[in-house]
């Protein structure tokens, strides 16, 4: 029988990590019991060095003509232009100092050679990006306000598919299979004009290999380390890398995938705006699943306006009108100086009652890990018939890889291997699904009662509503930029959570919301 220690573990193992909006701080020692992390022995970390015996590294070859062609002045020249500005305002640099769509991935590609060695949140490049940026150079397009995705550098996270890399998930059993095709997230980047520059760490297999693995790391990539205090700090996870890269000045955008905090977890932390999809609002054909019930893609950037351009491009969604009408959201755990700040952008703020907050309790209690520990051994099999995976048919065979090949698995494997023998039925984890839909729905009315349109609180917010497919989304309250101080992070950032899958909405709110950030300059 499994005990309830063991499934909120798994719980942490997915992403959901920040109780409260509280960030833990622990030094690292041996291995930490908060981080998790080993040292010693085939882990080198320190504060100059950070290795995993069997990593693989990011290959430059592909750019060394184009870094070497990027003066040591003008990589200063875009970097002190770029800072503090968004998709928007880079591109608006771009255009006032003629910089390339060549200089700005050799811009970016520089960043990532001067410490993605330490922080490892590139996981591969791709060598096409050059020939895309000279291609675009040719013809001499790039970003503008009609096509503002033309010539931007985009990551993808490591388990979304680009043709002709492998998309491994982090996974060496994964790692020998090259995508034969694009995923269609990727695909629709490409057909906007951005350069999909590679693929960024994350924890392998979106978290749900081991109970076991620290955040972060990837028996492909290595350890994915915060931005600001990587020795001390959770980066938190699954799309690890698609956050830290934003808060290391590595793209434009970044995408990532969320089965439950995925997305919104580590970009609290990194300081960076991110949201993620409602369930269906974006094809998730090509990507590595936890569980295709409730998977989808997710976008890291600079501002809402970032992330509304994302899903446009990405997903084919379509923005909502700006409202200055007045909002309501629910309370879930704002302090007074954020309470007032959103009064004066228009948005009202009301205490949830008791008959939510019994919904709320209710869904946090469903066994949500158990029924995704039934649906991954059914969704990795239908990924596998679809995709390139080598000689992988289903989950048997990648847990039977892992057990062969143990130092490619060195936390263990104990979450994926539950997937062979789960806790319950696929049958009975649909139950839950239902169920956790319509406690959604009744949260839904239950705010519209009160004429509420989201939940608002401090750190990662309700994961536990990406059950019902819900749309999330999380602003830092401060802007972001390339060289805040550490102990801001995670602490001025809020959540909004959503009771349906409409995105566009979402982004509207968090839109308010930005304008209310009461701890700008």
């Amino acid at each position: 029988m499994r005990t309830i220690t063991r499934v909120a573990t798994a719980v942490l193992a997915i992403g959901v990590l920040t109780v409260g909006g509280i960030i833990t701080y622990n030094n690292l020692s041996g291995r930490d019991g908060s981080l998790q992390r080993r040292v010693g022995g085939d882990f080198i970390l320190d504060e100059e060095r950070n290795s995993y015996a069997g990593q693989t590294e990011v290959d430059y070859t592909a750019f060394e003509k184009i870094l070497s062609d990027l003066s040591a002045e003008r990589r200063q020249q875009i970097s002190v232009a770029f800072d503090g500005q968004d998709l928007a305002g880079r591109a608006r640099v771009r255009r006032e100092l003629g910089i390339t769509n060549t200089e700005a991935l050799a811009y970016y590609v520089s960043k990532m050679r001067e410490n993605n060695g330490y922080y490892r949140s590139v996981l591969q490049l791709d060598p096409a990006a050059v020939d895309m940026a000279a291609d675009l150079d040719a013809r001499g397009v790039g970003p503008t306000e009609e096509h503002p995705l033309r010539g931007s550098i985009v990551l993808v996270k490591g388990n979304i598919a680009v043709e002709d890399l492998p998309n491994d998930s982090g996974s060496r059993a994964l790692h020998s299979a090259a995508a034969h095709r694009d995923s269609a997230l990727v695909a629709g980047l490409r057909e906007s004009g951005a350069i999909v520059a590679g693929r960024t760490n994350l924890s392998e297999l979106a978290n749900f290999l081991t109970i076991d693995s620290p955040n972060g790391f990837s028996a492909v990539g290595g350890q994915t380390l915060d931005a600001r205090d990587p020795l001390n700090r959770d980066p938190y996870g699954s799309s690890t890398g698609s956050a830290t890269a934003i808060a290391l000045d590595y793209a434009d955008l970044t995408f990532g995938t969320e089965t439950q905090g995925s997305v919104i977890s580590p970009a609290v932390v990194a300081g960076v705006y991110a949201a993620k999809a409602g369930y269906g609002e974006c094809d998730i054909s090509g990507i590595v699943p936890i569980d295709d019930r409730v998977d989808s893609p997710g976008v890291f950037g600079r501002s809402v306006a970032d992330l509304a351009v994302g899903f446009r491009y990405a997903c084919g969604m379509s923005p909502e009108e700006p409202g200055e009408t007045e909002l309501t959201v629910i309370d879930m755990g704002l302090d007074p100086v954020l309470v007032e700040a959103l009064s004066r952008a228009g948005i009202s703020v009301v205490e949830p009652g008791p008959e939510l907050q019994r919904s709320i309790e209710e869904l946090r209690s469903l066994p949500f890990i158990e029924a995704l520990i039934a649906g991954v051994g059914p969704s990795m099999e239908t990924y596998f018939a679809d995709n390139e995976s080598g000689r992988l048919e289903n989950l048997h065979d990648l847990v039977e890889y892992y057990r062969q090949h143990p130092e490619a698995a060195p936390y263990g494997l104990n979450l994926i291997e539950e997937g062979l023998t789960p806790p319950m039925s696929f049958e009975e984890s649909d139950e839950v699904m239902d169920r956790a839909r319509r406690i959604v729905g009744r949260i839904n009315e239950q705010m519209a009662a009160r004429g509420a349109v989201a939940l608002v609180g401090r750190g990662d917010g309700l994961p536990e509503i990406t059950a019902g497919g819900s749309a999330r989304a999380t602003v830092p309250l401060i802007p972001v930029t390339q060289n805040l101080a550490v102990d801001v992070f995670g602490k001025y950032a809020v959540t909004i959570d959503a009771t349906d899958t409409d995105t566009a909405a979402l982004l509207e709110i968090a839109r308010r919301i930005e304008s209310a950030r009461p701890f700008d300059g």
